[in-house]
């Protein structure tokens, strides 16, 4: 279990997020999935989160928040399943709000919504598929 302050500083960042937008970055990339994590820096710390499983929705989801060092060392952590219901909805909540907030939700989807009420159509991006990649 994490330490008082840094889930203190977790829940405290869960609030201000409700309040204001929080400039949170994506990360990584995982390789073959979409999803990737979030992190945020604040004073001599950087606070990370992520969601361990792409189908978040299952009984074995998993999300994980960590501090760190500027330089990445690990200072503290908390693993959050779906089963914990003392601070896993908390943490959850987080991560949903970091990734609103990492992609800019609101004008990602507006500047779509104006693409369809025009007319426009954009170029896709290339597509990495890679036929080995099929599992049969």
């Amino acid at each position: 279990m994490a330490k008082p302050q840094f889930m203190y500083l977790l829940e405290q960042l869960r609030k201000a997020a409700e309040r204001r937008p929080m400039p949170w970055q994506p990360a990584r990339q995982w390789p073959g999935s979409s999803r990737c994590d979030l992190r945020i820096a604040l004073g001599a710390g950087i606070v990370s989160i992520a969601c361990e499983d792409d189908d978040e929705h299952t009984l074995h989801a998993c999300y994980k928040a960590r501090l760190t060092t500027r330089e990445g060392l690990l200072v503290d952590e908390v693993v959050a399943h779906q089963f914990e219901k003392d601070y896993y909805p908390m943490i959850r909540e987080l991560y949903h709000q970091a990734r609103v907030a990492a992609f800019d939700l609101p004008r990602l989807v507006d500047g779509m919504q104006a693409d369809l009420e025009s007319g426009a159509v954009r170029d896709l991006p290339e597509d990495n598929f890679n036929e080995s990649d099929i599992p049969f």
